[in-house]
């Protein structure tokens, strides 16, 4: 075998080859099934070393350099610039299709709560904590995309936490929580787990933590009140509905202003974001799925 080997390294690196795709294909099930933000950062990482190990055999077979880690490295860029070219393909093509903005919300009158253990002890944790459901909204894109939204409230009515039950592109349910608190002086505290990019601006008055790679509603519990330890926080009167809408309709302006949103009569021809608002958009999708850190602008 070892003499048939150094007889015939081509034939050494098509096999090589084969059993690293097949790694790979192993992995995409693997990040498919595990909805952990953690795992699914692992996947992407062990991901990109398989494939550029998967280019850079390519490369030494068509290629006359025998410098393994130089091709290795140019494997690397290549996966890199793929990875960078499908993100901002994908972008583009949500620019300009019929997908709004921002989803239509309804109020409902039932919650469709899985029924898996990570909602149960969300579940759990809220009831044992006094927080009060108060509403259920529906946000719908389309027919048939539209994700719910359940409204949690403790009794001092200072801390509204927001569930969100949506499914992920294979269709996992994923638990991702907002909390908020307003202070007397008009500032409002989010921290939430959201795994989506966003891109754009906040308002100043905002103040932002967002932790894709947290799950725990413990932990980010923990992270809220401790960043409103000793703040004069007050109660919050708002319309839940109401609110929730101003908040849609703060964004929207704030961006329109900065020039990462088009108006709504310019959407039809340019998209729904800007070159800018694009760019921002691609970079924050690469910096939440391969960094774990969600990027934070304010205006």
């Amino acid at each position: 075998m070892r003499s048939l080997i150094e007889q015939n390294p081509t034939l050494l690196t098509i096999v090589a080859a084969a059993i690293i795709m097949t790694l790979v294909v192993i992995v995409n099930r693997l990040q498919n099934n595990l909805p952990s933000p953690t795992n699914k950062l692992f996947c992407r990482w062990l991901r990109v070393l398989l494939m550029a190990t998967f280019v850079s055999l390519l490369l030494l077979l068509i290629s006359d350099n025998t410098d393994y880690w130089r091709l290795w490295l140019a494997g690397l860029l290549s996966w890199f610039f793929i990875e960078s070219f499908h993100y901002w393909m994908f972008i583009s093509a949500w620019n300009k299709s019929e997908f709004p903005l921002f989803p239509q919300v309804t109020t409902i009158d039932s919650t469709d709560w899985p029924a898996n253990k990570r909602f149960l002890w969300i579940k759990d944790w809220l009831r044992d904590n006094d927080f009060e459901r108060k509403t259920v909204f529906k946000c719908t894109y389309m027919e048939s995309v539209s994700h719910q939204l359940v409204v949690y409230e403790n009794e001092e009515q200072t801390t509204r936490i927001y569930v969100m039950i949506m499914p992920d592109l294979q269709g996992i349910i994923l638990d991702q929580l907002v909390f908020t608190t307003k202070l007397e002086d008009g500032t409002v505290f989010i921290t939430d787990n959201v795994s989506l990019p966003f891109g754009a601006y906040y308002p100043e008055q905002w103040r932002i933590d967002r932790q894709p790679n947290k799950r725990s509603i413990v932990s980010i519990a923990k992270l809220h009140y401790n960043r409103i330890n000793g703040l004069d926080v007050k109660a919050n009167q708002s319309d839940y509905l109401e609110e929730y809408l101003d908040h849609y309709q703060t964004l929207e302006d704030l961006n329109v202003e900065q020039g990462i949103i088009h108006d709504k009569f310019n959407r039809e021809e340019f998209g729904k974001v800007s070159s800018s608002g694009k760019f921002w958009l691609w970079l924050e999708m690469f910096t939440i799925n391969y960094l774990g850190i969600a990027r934070i602008k304010y205006a």
